[in-house]
């Protein structure tokens, strides 16, 4: 659903360039030239849409909600799973806590957040379409509120998508406890057996033998009352097939319409190797593992298109290095930076689906700190691996040789990814790291910020929320043309000459 929105002419696929402030402008843009070199399908048809509707922001959120709501499914299913009560599955331990009263216990307290944040996605979807239902026509401030719902989901169901691929990856399941549960077939009902769920596959069994429907409903209905009347708990595994037998002429039907074969149709195990279905959920030909592997082979296939269009792009680009010419146009899919689902570089996707064949580049900088090989994607191993080295807090970073050094040592790691692209990037990065808490501590700030009068930070807390409308919104204003205006406007008003980095440190403590 995701990629078709991307692909979608009408929406994202479709630019807006040029549509103005609402509806358009007098001077003779080309649309169709802008939206062609920026790799859109063509401009967007209607100026004031583009300008004024949040649809494509809708749609994207309410896609998040759906992956979390059947994350959420996922989450509360293994969580029953393992109770006690069930035992069928175990989880790794980096996955469970211990629980703060009873010593043996230990709680899935990552499912339980799962299932959590699948309100917290509701909610964003819920907060958006509010926002956008008493609009009218055009633009309005309103809709700068979207970036916070759309940016806070995306993240979530990043963090959750990839959590749940973890938990799964450390998943055991107790085959024992399963078994048990399922009792024995031809003995008493226990468990999944326990309400007689196999009686619909005793009902199509008859079915293939040629009994209509209705009346191998009514076979079975009387074949669970005899069980249920005998007590002790029988199944319609343990019935005979003199019973079975006796059923069919009581109905006016033939006792050669079964035979000792019923029993491979009966029982949790005979239910799931029954179905013969397109898509079932049994064991047979046609079922989830022949989706799953279908699934895998189209995501092999997939990867390897896009590492052979990367490959015809690199070697373009090193044609164009030694010729001196242009490079000509590759359509490469998935660009080498993009991140696929699980949050980890498209183009590292060749290296294998587990954490344990990462590159060399990031399991190294992982091992130098110490850190969790399982806890980071590549691209922000190296750049927390950076962050470390550079050994000053976030807030202090910003415009200092240290962080110069830092964005030279990502652009120099090797790792594709669009966080690498500016400096203003990787700041981002790192802020939404530590948002995640992901990033480190490293310390105190190097100096404290210098001390302005009053009249000095309150011109200058004004100027930053003309800028981003908020101090609380500080963060958008590192590495961007709209600090340099501000820097250059407060120490022409303050008559001051403070550097961009002191002036940053203010801004970082008035938000506080």
């Amino acid at each position: 659903m995701l990629l078709g929105q991307r692909e979608d002419p009408f929406g994202l696929a479709a630019s807006p360039l040029g549509s103005g402030a609402i509806a358009g402008s007098s001077l003779p843009l080309d649309r169709e030239m802008t939206a062609e070199s920026l790799g859109f399908s063509g401009p967007t048809l209607s100026s004031i849409d583009a300008t004024a509707s949040r649809d494509e922001a809708m749609d994207f959120v309410y896609a998040l909600a759906r992956i979390g709501v059947h994350l959420s499914r996922f989450a509360e299913q293994w969580i029953l799973y393992c109770t006690t009560e069930f035992g069928f599955v175990s989880i790794g331990s980096a996955y469970t806590t211990g629980s703060s009263m009873m010593p043996q216990k230990r709680n899935p307290d990552m499912l339980e957040l799962i299932r959590g944040r699948a309100g917290n996605l509701i909610g964003s979807l819920t907060a958006l379409l509010s926002i956008c239902k008493g609009l009218p026509i055009g633009y309005n401030r309103d809709l700068q509120e979207d970036k916070r719902h759309v940016f806070s989901a995306f993240d979530t169901v990043r963090d959750c998508v990839e959590m749940s691929a973890r938990i799964v990856r450390s998943a055991r399941f107790n085959a024992e406890a399963i078994a048990r549960a399922g009792g024995g077939g031809q003995a008493g009902t226990s468990g999944l057996d326990r309400g007689h769920a196999d009686a619909t596959s005793l009902a199509e069994y008859f079915v293939r033998q040629g009994v209509p429907f209705r009346t191998a409903h009514q076979i079975v209905g009387t074949l669970v009352r005899t069980c249920d009347a005998r007590g002790d708990g029988l199944s319609l595994g343990g019935l005979s097939i003199e019973d079975f037998a006796k059923a069919l002429r009581d109905h006016g039907r033939s006792a050669d319409s079964v035979g000792s074969d019923v029993y491979q149709s009966l029982g949790f195990a005979g239910v799931i190797r029954s179905y013969a279905t397109m898509g079932h959920a049994g064991t047979g030909p046609g079922g989830y593992r022949d989706w799953l592997r279908l699934l895998g082979e189209q995501r092999t296939s997939i990867r390897s298109d896009d590492a052979a269009n990367a490959r015809t792009a690199g070697s373009e680009a090193a044609k164009a290095d030694a010729d001196g010419s242009e490079p000509e146009s590759v359509t490469t899919g998935d660009s080498a930076g993009e991140q696929d689902l699980f949050g980890r570089d498209a183009s590292l996707a060749q290296r294998g689906e587990n954490d344990e064949q990462r590159g060399e580049f990031e399991l190294a900088a992982l091992a130098e700190h110490g850190r969790d090989a399982h806890s980071l994607t590549s691209a922000d191993a190296v750049l927390v691996a950076a962050y470390e080295t550079a050994a000053r807090t976030l807030d202090d970073l910003p415009y200092t040789n240290e962080f110069e050094a830092l964005f030279e040592r990502v652009s120099a790691s090797g790792v594709p990814s669009p966080a690498f692209a500016t400096r203003r990037s990787v700041l981002r990065r790192l802020q939404n790291l530590r948002k995640a808490s992901k990033l480190p501590r490293v310390g105190r700030a190097s100096s404290a910020p210098p001390a302005l009068k009053p009249e000095d930070e309150q011109a200058l807390a004004s100027l930053v929320v003309a800028a981003v409308g908020s101090t609380g919104q500080r963060d958008q204003l590192p590495y961007d043309e709209r600090f340099d205006h501000l820097a250059a406007e407060f120490n022409h008003r303050a008559g001051l000459s403070l550097s961009p980095h002191d002036i940053w440190r203010v801004i970082a403590k008035l938000a506080k």
